[in-house]
């Protein structure tokens, strides 16, 4: 599935980013809602956004600030 979602960004020339690197070396079930919803509970998320946002800036420097 992974390569099909980076495969169709590619095609549409959209910036992907797989989140597993970001919960690679995390015990699964820390980031679990409950063990029969494995849904990804606050800590997954903390981690998710993390990589998120080192990716938008990564993408955005060089970029100045807004102007007012």
């Amino acid at each position: 599935m992974e390569r099909q979602l980076r495969a169709q960004a590619q095609l549409l020339n959209v910036p992907y980013l797989d989140l597993l690197g970001s919960v690679r070396d995390v015990e699964p079930s820390s980031l679990w809602v409950t063990v029969p919803d494995p849904h990804p509970n606050a800590r997954a998320n903390e981690l998710f956004a993390g990589a998120l946002f080192a990716r938008m800036e990564d993408m955005t420097k060089g970029m100045g600030g807004a102007k007012r």
